[in-house]
């Protein structure tokens, strides 16, 4: 079971999209995709990823 600090930062969040606990500094800003390289991507052994599958449990 969660207790101390986790606990009362649960009871804080209203919503799973609560910022409240975050600077604002940091919320106010827009979000930015860093783009990946190709050739970083063509590296990768996709053979590690195979039967992976994910697909995120919320959509915006």
């Amino acid at each position: 079971m969660f207790t101390g600090p986790y606990l009362m930062f649960c009871f804080l969040q209203k919503t799973k999209r609560d910022v409240n606990n975050f600077d604002q500094d940091f919320t106010r800003e827009e979000p930015v995709l860093t783009p990946v390289d190709d050739s970083i991507i063509k590296q990768i052994n996709q053979d590690e990823f195979k039967g992976f599958s994910y697909f995120g449990d919320e959509t915006s």
